[in-house]
């Protein structure tokens, strides 16, 4: 089953990037001083092995949090950016070394890129960032292993950018959501349901638009398609 997504609203997007930023640096702030003092009231009880244990799981809270942050940082960052004419393929193979540090060696990673392909306009970073989020949800999806796929190649007067994988897929339901801010599947400790929404906001910023097929048990196959840039 695919679903996509064409231009969303930019001044609704800019107004939640404003607000996430915000928050972002708030929270961040707040986080760095509970994980301080965590750490002093560790050495403290160093010798209490129950208190310790749970002092840990606060500092562990601390740092699933701070992962939080940065998502909501990756969000504030979607009205920023500068536009530039890319290589779609260039701007793939220099992200291949995060990829394979997201996915491990559980996962074999396939590139087929296409050569010469026009350029698109975009920004290079937020472009990347919306890559690895996709890699990094594949990598989820697929924590018995399997093959993922990166391709990129021209459709008309668009170039795609695909991630494939062989990952649990979605269900009807959760296609109707998977681009709602906060919406997640994934237990609380792992899932912030800022993935897709970042990566639709990326695209939708640079023109584009986002396709996606996908079925349980099946895998999931996300095109990122940019429309060529002029001239």
């Amino acid at each position: 089953m695919a679903a996509s997504t064409g231009r969303a609203d930019l001044e609704a997007l800019s107004l939640v990037s404003l607000v996430c930023g915000r928050v972002a640096h708030d929270l961040n702030n707040l986080l760095a001083a509970v994980d301080g003092y965590a750490e002093f009231v560790a050495q403290a009880v160093a010798d209490r092995p129950q208190a310790l244990s749970d002092i840990n799981e606060v500092r562990s809270a601390a740092t699933r949090g701070a992962a939080f942050s940065k998502r909501l940082r990756q969000v504030g960052q979607l009205v920023e950016g500068s536009p530039e004419s890319l290589d779609i393929s260039r701007v793939t193979r220099e992200a291949e070394e995060q990829v394979r540090l997201i996915i491990g060696d559980r996962v074999e990673v396939v590139l087929a890129l296409g050569d010469a392909l026009p350029a698109v306009r975009a920004d290079a970073q937020q472009l990347q960032m919306a890559l690895l989020t996709l890699v990094e949800n594949a990598s989820e999806a697929m924590p018995a292993g399997g093959t993922l796929k990166l391709e990129t190649f021209r459709q008309g007067e668009e170039v795609a950018l695909r991630v494939i994988d062989q990952g649990c897929g979605m269900s009807s339901e959760v296609r109707a959501r998977m681009y709602d801010p906060f919406f997640s599947t994934k237990p609380k400790a792992i899932g912030n349901g800022l993935g897709l929404f970042i990566v639709a906001g990326v695209i939708d910023r640079a023109g584009g638009r986002v396709d996606v097929e996908s079925q349980e048990g099946a895998g999931t196959t996300v095109t990122l398609l940019l429309p060529v840039a002029p001239g």
